[in-house]
C-alpha cells in the first residue's frame, strides 16, 4: 500500500518535472527568436546608419579636397 502511494507520487512528480522542463523550452525558443530578430533588427539599423555616415564623410572629404 505505501509502496503503491510513493510509486504514484514519484510518477506525478515526474509528470511535473516533465510539464515544467517542456514549458522552459518553449520559453527558451521563444526568448531565442526573439533575440534573434532583435539582433537583426539592431545589425540592418547598424547598417543603415554606416552607410549614411559613410556619405557624409565621403562628401565631406571631396570638399575638404577641393579646398572649400
Amino acid at each position: 500500500m505505501i509502496r503503491r502511494r510513493v510509486k504514484k507520487r514519484l510518477l506525478e512528480v515526474k509528470t511535473i518535472l516533465n510539464d515544467a522542463k517542456s514549458k522552459l523550452e518553449r520559453e527558451r525558443q521563444t526568448f531565442v527568436k526573439a533575440l534573434s530578430k532583435s539582433s537583426k533588427e539592431c545589425e540592418n539599423s547598424l547598417k543603415d546608419e554606416f552607410a549614411k555616415f559613410q556619405s557624409v564623410y565621403e562628401k565631406f572629404s571631396k570638399e575638404k579636397a577641393a579646398g572649400v
